[in-house]
């Protein structure tokens, strides 16, 4: 996907300064994704409209939503997992947030509107993704939910 030109992506992991997006397009009704914590620092991990790449992070805007963490939190430690389900097949579309396995209410955001991509901003921590779940997720999808699913390319 795209990323400023601070961030660095090497596979699926994400470093460095700033704002990368995943590839595809989030269509399906219910999506989830998961973030590993390879090195916490700080970072915001959500969903963003295209074009946002040079955000220096997620969530301070009207074209991005994010759950944020700090150093200083200590929320998420090295070795976690924030996962992510985002419910567009309902009205107020729903954004939640799960550390590691357990939803944490206090951080829901409701009423996401536009096409959106699964999004993440670093400032000095490591993250990985699993977007599509293919070699499993490491904690229990939420019910009725699925791994994010790439868009499909019409045949000509």
């Amino acid at each position: 996907g795209k990323h400023g030109s601070q961030t660095t992506i090497s596979g699926l992991r994400i470093s460095g300064k700033g704002t990368a997006l995943a590839s595809t397009l989030l269509q399906q009704d219910r999506a989830y994704f998961e973030i590993n914590i390879v090195d916490p620092g700080d970072f915001a991990v959500g969903i963003a409209r295209k074009d946002t790449q040079s955000l220096p992070s997620l969530g301070y805007d009207e074209n991005s939503w994010a759950y944020r963490h700090s150093k200083e939190d200590g929320v998420f430690a090295a070795g976690d997992v924030l996962g992510v389900a985002f419910d567009q097949g309902d009205f107020p579309s729903r954004l939640q947030f799960y550390r590691n396995g357990t939803h944490m209410s206090d951080a829901d955001i409701s009423g996401v509107r536009g096409e959106v991509y699964p999004a993440v901003s670093v400032q000095g921590a490591v993250l990985e993704a699993n977007f599509d779940g293919r070699s499993g997720f490491a904690h229990p999808v939420p019910t009725g939910f699925g791994g994010v699913i790439a868009m499909r390319k019409a045949r000509t």
